[in-house]
């Protein structure tokens, strides 16, 4: 086949890779543009430790930080060919620089393009034995430390990250998120040694959790406070609790851990700093939002009362009393259909079995018309009465619950937030004396 490339464009040209845009002939005669990454190629270098053609060879990787995945990974030794390097060279050097160590034979693998769609980078592999160690020499953009593993046990990890549910997961996060997968993964590395000592209890649920690092947005904490159910109240142990990144740092930096011959050791040899943020330090108990949440709630009936007794002899009282009834109703109505949704048609299994449905509930949003006309014209009076008091009192069957320690959700606050209008409106559209017509 002849030269397929017509014409080339050079866009970019960087320290590590260059852009062109090409302008090639396909094998069908069509021509057409290919931006293509231009790269003088890589070598990939595997130490061994032990004899590579042993039972089960030790085997040494880097745990490197990289910007473009997000976080650490797990790599060979390797990096960027040097202009006139050969690939043999460029893997000893990258070796001695990454590891500190020196190897008595290096022999090729395979080469492999990376990602043939766009660029031309082949990436040449060797493996390395009869190591000895020295210093390393990592570069100014280089957070990498050295670690040793089984082939074996390198294998299992990698057979468990190319499994469909590990590469794409459905983030869940309580339960399945960035900080639950490392502490499972330390936890089959050490054979069960990092969850032996996490089963205390830490005084916190999912709930309080979640409400005690979002506090800085009352407006936030609220709805999450109301859209959680009764799942969410469960008092976490520390294992459960490392859903947050921050628990897992504290519990793995004092955890020591047995070898095969029994002795303890630190988990954690040391510490560096990658960044340090500048936010507020976090707050160390979740806040009480019973008394802001009945403070709202308390002036919010009363106002609906103090309306209806002025509504009889004011136009303006009137309006604003049915403004205001009216919207609480909606608002009340449409909590009702998102926490009913989150139950019945979502899996956020710690939105099910939510309690809060007694207090807001789609009801409401049928109160809401209804009210808008009682207060308007004095119709649908009967309706609306019975309607007002049956959700009112579906608020102090909530109410109730707890009381007689039925209830197993910290919804309290959310209870106190819709009682006092609940009554209110059960009042103004019950008692004969009260109506605004």
């Amino acid at each position: 086949m002849s030269d397929p490339l017509i014409a080339s464009h050079r866009i970019y040209t960087g320290n590590v890779v260059s852009l062109d845009v090409d302008q090639v002939r396909f094998p069908d005669g069509t021509t057409g543009e290919m931006e293509i990454i231009r790269h003088s190629g890589a070598a990939a270098i595997l130490p061994f430790l032990t004899d590579p053609a042993g039972e089960d060879p030790q085997i040494m990787l880097l745990r490197q930080y990289r910007y473009a995945a997000g976080g650490y990974l797990y790599e060979v030794p390797a990096g960027k060919l040097e202009k006139d390097e050969s690939p043999s060279h460029c893997a000893e050097r990258e070796l001695r620089e990454e590891t500190g160590c020196s190897a008595q034979r290096i022999e090729p693998m395979f080469s492999f393009l990376t990602t043939p769609g766009f660029t031309d980078e082949v990436i040449h592999s060797f493996m390395a034995t009869g190591l000895t160690t020295g210093e390393k020499h990592l570069e100014a953009d280089e957070f990498s430390e050295v670690v040793t593993f089984k082939l074996s046990h390198a294998l299992r990890m990698i057979q468990t990250n190319a499994r469909p549910e590990n590469l794409l997961y459905r983030y869940d996060y309580f339960v399945d998120n960035c900080s639950t997968r490392p502490r499972d993964i330390l936890d089959r590395v050490l054979g069960g040694q990092f969850r032996a000592k996490a089963d205390s209890l830490t005084g916190l649920s999912y709930r309080g959790q979640a409400l005690r690092l979002m506090q800085g947005d009352k407006p936030l904490i609220v709805g999450v406070d109301i859209a959680l159910g009764e799942p969410s109240d469960e008092v976490l142990t520390t294992w459960k609790a490392m859903f947050l990144p921050r628990v897992l740092h504290d519990y793995a930096a004092t955890l020591q851990v047995r070898d095969s011959a029994g002795g303890l050791h630190p988990l954690v040899r040391g510490e560096r700093v990658l960044f340090q943020s500048t936010r507020p330090a976090e707050p160390v108990a979740p806040p009480r939002l019973w008394s802001y949440l009945l403070l709202i709630g308390l002036f919010v009936g009363g106002l609906l009362v103090w309306l209806a007794s002025k509504a009889g002899r004011s136009g303006g009282a009137r309006v604003t009393l049915a403004i205001l009834a009216t919207l609480w109703c909606f608002i009340a109505g449409l909590l009702g259909v998102v926490l009913t949704l989150l139950w019945t048609w979502t899996d956020h299994r710690f939105a099910h079995a939510n309690e809060n449905l007694l207090v807001f509930n789609p009801l409401w949003l049928i109160l809401a018309v209804c009210v808008a006309i009682y207060v308007a014209s004095g119709k649908a009076a009967r309706f609306t009465g019975l309607l007002a008091a049956f959700l009112a009192g579906l608020t102090l069957v909530a109410l109730l619950a707890h009381a007689v320690f039925v209830s197993r959700q910290a919804n309290l606050a959310v209870i106190l937030l819709g009682l006092p209008p609940a009554l209110a409106l059960s009042l103004i559209t019950w008692t004969p004396s009260r109506r605004t017509s």
